[in-house]
């Protein structure tokens, strides 16, 4: 059976890779770099952290395979260019200046919204809709009923984090989770990122 694809999250790049004037020039930088491990699937995303202090890429490999050889070469790496390291003494790198890389599993992408103002239900009993201020939010349905509010901020660390995290009853899997990111413009990106992604039994994201 063939090797399902595989995403991987990455932050804390060389100063000068992600500068101003630098920045248009990083998506061709990390393929790259990640073209030696295997075959990707379209162009790295890339995402400014909350400031545009802290800025981190999605690439998808072909195969998990490919996406677990690059974790085990980068994570940790020291990619200061040598003038960075002169800059500073040749002094060992900081934690942030050590490239971090992790493995996230590959979304199978769906345009299905679920609908936002249906009744749900328990046990036979309608539950009202809880009341919510009038506002955009994205609906995150499916994951594990261990989950609380810090796994699924998580989930949104590469779109410049959460300001709230509601959970709210769900009819097929037990509990929703109602977010609003800290940057509002970058809702509907996450969305259709993250929609469909294979996060445990993670079924469903959504942009309302």
């Amino acid at each position: 059976m063939a090797s399902r694809a595989a995403k991987v999250l990455m932050k804390h790049f060389p100063q000068t890779w992600v500068a101003e004037k630098d920045r248009a020039g990083l998506p061709a930088r990390i393929q790259k770099i990640l073209s030696r491990f295997g075959a990707l699937l379209g162009e790295p995303e890339i995402f400014d952290g909350r400031g545009g202090d802290d800025v981190t890429a999605i690439a998808c490999f072909e195969t998990q395979q490919a996406a677990e050889a690059a974790v085990k070469t980068l994570l940790g790496a020291d990619m200061r260019t040598s003038a960075e390291k002169k800059a500073t003494g040749n002094r060992p790198p900081l934690e942030s200046e050590r490239f971090w890389v992790e493995i996230q599993p590959a979304k199978t992408f769906s345009t299905a919204v679920p609908p936002r103002a249906q009744p749900l239900q328990a046990l036979g009993t309608e539950l009202p809709e809880p009341a919510i201020p009038d506002e955009s939010y994205i609906l995150v349905r499916g994951f594990p009923m261990t989950w609380m509010e810090p796994q699924v901020k998580y989930l949104f660390v590469v779109f410049g984090g959460t300001s709230s995290v509601r959970m709210v009853p769900d009819a097929e899997f037990g509990h929703a989770a109602r977010v609003i990111l800290k940057d509002i413009g970058a809702m509907e990106r996450a969305a259709t990122s993250l929609n469909q992604t294979d996060v445990g039994h993670l079924a469903g994201i959504s942009h309302a």
